[in-house]
């Protein structure tokens, strides 16, 4: 509630930044924005055309460093009632409102009554919404590693995991599906090249992508 996105949104740009001369500090300011929140840490994949562990160390680093300096202000019990309490039950459902655009959300919401797209009420996976989270997470990744097995850059098939993890997400939020930005702009510049179904596909894909969400009164009616 404190606008940490925009925290956030620093330290994964200083990363971008120092990856290019600097990769052990690039690494360090990733970890520091992966424990505001996890999603930083899928920026790693872009770290693929480098060569060298200079990311990965400063990574592990900063990342072990800022529990133990931060412990008298956030003592270790706080860590293990999050991962035994408060992420099993993240990580078990979904909310309805329509601002949530992740697959596993849209899924869960055919089941839901309409006053539920209003709210941000919390509900529990269904097995479809489970399943369609998890078939395009996989599918997504086995997708890119085919892709660059058969000569796309390491970079471009990195950004393609980045929209997989975003689309397939519990918790796909507006500021979530930044990361599929980077995929989508490598998409319109390959539809440029392509013939009329190719440039139509890619028409369909953006709007699909950025057309998430009606007016509030629409929504109310």
């Amino acid at each position: 509630y404190g606008q940490v996105n925009a925290m956030v949104l620093a330290l994964a740009l200083g990363y971008l930044l120092l990856l290019r001369d600097r990769p052990f500090r690039a690494g360090a300011v990733l970890a520091l924005g992966f424990w505001l929140k996890l999603y930083p840490a899928v920026l790693g994949v872009l770290a693929l055309r480098r060569v060298g562990w200079g990311a990965v160390a400063g990574a592990i680093v900063a990342g072990l460093a800022v529990p133990l300096v931060l412990l008298p202000v956030f003592p270790a019990s706080l860590y293990l009632e999050y991962a035994r309490e408060v992420l099993p039950e993240i990580a078990g459902g979904t909310t309805t409102s329509t601002l949530n655009a992740g697959i596993p959300a849209i899924v869960e919401r055919i089941g839901q009554p309409a006053e539920a797209l209003l709210t941000y009420r919390s509900a529990p996976f269904g097995t479809a919404a489970s399943w369609a989270g998890r078939l395009v997470l996989v599918g997504g990744i086995m997708a890119s590693g085919i892709a660059w097995m058969r000569g796309w850059r390491r970079e471009a098939a990195g950004v393609m995991i980045l929209a997989v993890v975003a689309v397939s997400s519990s918790f796909g939020w507006e500021y979530t599906f930044v990361l599929a930005m980077p995929f989508a702009l490598a998409c319109l510049l390959v539809a440029q090249r392509s013939g009329l179904a190719g440039r139509i596909v890619a028409v369909l894909a953006m709007a699909a992508l950025l057309l998430q969400k009606p007016p509030e009164a629409v929504m109310k009616w």
